[in-house]
């Protein structure tokens, strides 16, 4: 993998900051990487995915839809499934910036604890 795969700046046209934050969530803890466009794919297909190489484990996709509503997984374009919510939410807290970590734009509905700080 070259430095510029896992350094470029994020594909941000067209994207959610949830989406943003799920695609540099799962680039960040080594998950995955971008595809870039010279590979025959375009950042943002018809359907709105992005789609990321799985690095962990080895091979397969993931399909991150630009509202960041829906993130699939799979060994193919054809063949995936959707992720659970749990690390879906991992994913995206982990690409938030530092200083907005509390407010993370979720389909989630906020916790107890959450609505009470904040």
């Amino acid at each position: 993998m070259s430095p510029a795969e896992t350094t470029a700046a994020p594909v941000t046209t067209g994207l959610s900051d949830r989406s943003r934050a799920i695609i540099a969530g799962l680039i960040k803890s080594g998950r995955a990487r971008r595809v870039s466009e010279g590979q025959g794919h375009r950042l943002v297909d018809a359907r709105g995915f992005v789609t990321l190489v799985k690095l962990v484990p080895a091979g397969g996709i993931y399909r991150v839809h630009r509202d960041g509503n829906m993130v699939l997984s799979g060994p193919d374009i054809v063949d995936v499934a959707p992720l659970q919510p749990g690390f879906i939410e991992a994913m995206a807290r982990l690409g938030m910036p530092r200083q907005s970590a509390m407010e993370i734009p979720s389909s989630e509905p906020k916790s107890a604890l959450a609505a009470i700080c904040g």
